[in-house]
């Protein structure tokens, strides 16, 4: 599997004889950064014919966290000059779909937006 860069990030498995069919390797994502590879899959038959597909997809973990204060504002970018569209209460639980420096992007409910990391706990 490479990086967008096109680096080797990890080989799930080499020099292995399958049967035919369907395969399945599973890959542990848990110390893979969010980002864009391709995984490229060779095979080669016993008259040494090769075929080689791709893959591109992009790896997006989630993390959980809840509010630590109260009337935190969600914010339409990552800056408090930005627009508000929305506040969170303590106790409120986000999924926090990425981080802009000191701020998360956050979604709670059918909202979306910034809000500024020191206001929320991760918790998973």
């Amino acid at each position: 599997m490479k990086n967008a860069k096109g680096t080797l990030v990890k080989q799930l498995e080499t020099n292995t004889e399958k049967t035919k069919g369907k395969q399945t390797v599973l890959w542990d994502v848990s110390k893979i950064a969010n980002g864009n590879y391709t995984f490229v899959i060779t095979a080669e038959d016993l008259a040494k014919n090769k075929s080689t597909k791709t893959h591109a997809f992009t790896l997006l973990k989630t993390n959980i966290g809840k509010v630590s204060g109260t009337d935190v504002l969600i914010r339409q970018n990552a800056s408090t000059n930005s627009p508000s569209i929305g506040k969170l209460q303590i106790d409120n639980t986000v999924l926090i779909l990425n981080n802009s420096g000191a701020w998360y992007y956050v979604q709670y409910g059918k909202k979306k937006g910034y809000v500024y990391a020191k206001y929320i706990n991760i918790i998973r």
